[in-house]
């Protein structure tokens, strides 16, 4: 790898790991509490609307600052949502020959940045590189990967051909683990090619039994087997922060 190459593929890293904890912590923020009911009180954070509409009349506005010293104005009452476990992470990376270059460099950023929220969130990561067989596989319990490991990862090179087969078979057998039971799959990739059909049942199965979620990007082309087992795809011409930003987002369960 040139210096160049260098730089860029630890400028895209760094992009990559701040995005994920830009929008991960965004989404946990916004879980943290749910509404539940309404009561009274003085929380101006949660007022309700009608209540701050009453500032703008002159005699409203002092009747709402009484109320105000007395803990009577309508506000929403909220309750911590529980603490949900989040599962593990498995990415399935192409490098196949089109990926060459600028989006192989990109993908492994985005591997990288999962492997850095699931030690941030104390989940297991697995990930692998595929052309039209499985070119290298990573495990790391709890997302820990030491600064030795990161170049190994990040510098994969470009394979062949693409097909999902190889990728996707190593993925369920890894999900038959007890250790990646709960986890959530993450494809990124630049073609469409078919998959087969025992392999496609398979995955339907652990989908329904293991409430798998599978999460693609597609640079490039309109995706049509991705759909079929896929729960979001996201399509774009070139390697694209938003759609890594909102796998990112993804990954947080939804309470």
């Amino acid at each position: 790898m040139t210096g160049l190459a260098t730089l860029r593929l630890a400028d895209t890293i760094g992009r990559m790991r701040n995005l994920a904890r830009a929008r991960q912590g965004g989404a946990l923020r916004h879980l943290r509490d749910e509404l539940h009911s309404v009561t009274q009180g003085d929380d101006l954070g949660r007022v309700l609307a009608a209540e701050l509409a009453n500032l703008r009349s002159p005699l409203r506005r002092l009747d709402f600052g009484r109320r105000l010293l007395e803990h009577q104005l309508l506000q929403y009452e909220v309750r911590p949502v529980p603490h949900v476990q989040m599962g593990p992470i498995v990415a399935l990376l192409d490098a196949s020959g089109s990926m060459s270059d600028e989006p192989l460099e990109w993908a492994a950023a985005v591997g990288l940045a999962l492997a850095d929220t699931a030690r941030r969130q104390k989940r297991d990561f697995a990930a692998c590189y595929f052309d039209t067989r499985v070119l290298q596989e990573f495990r790391f319990p709890k997302g820990q990967l030491t600064p030795q490991e990161i170049p190994g990862f990040a510098t994969q090179g470009a394979g062949s051909g693409t097909s999902y087969d190889a990728a996707l078979q190593w993925g369920l057998e890894v999900l038959q683990e007890q250790t990646f039971k709960t986890a959530d799959l993450v494809l990124i990739t630049d073609g469409e090619c078919d998959v087969d059909d025992a392999v496609l049942a398979r995955l339907q199965t652990l989908k329904r039994a293991q409430g798998l979620r599978v999460f693609s990007i597609l640079i490039g082309g309109t995706p049509q087997t991705l759909t079929t087992f896929s729960d979001r795809v996201w399509a774009v011409g070139a390697p694209d922060d938003a759609a890594a930003g909102d796998i990112f987002a993804e990954l947080v369960p939804v309470m």
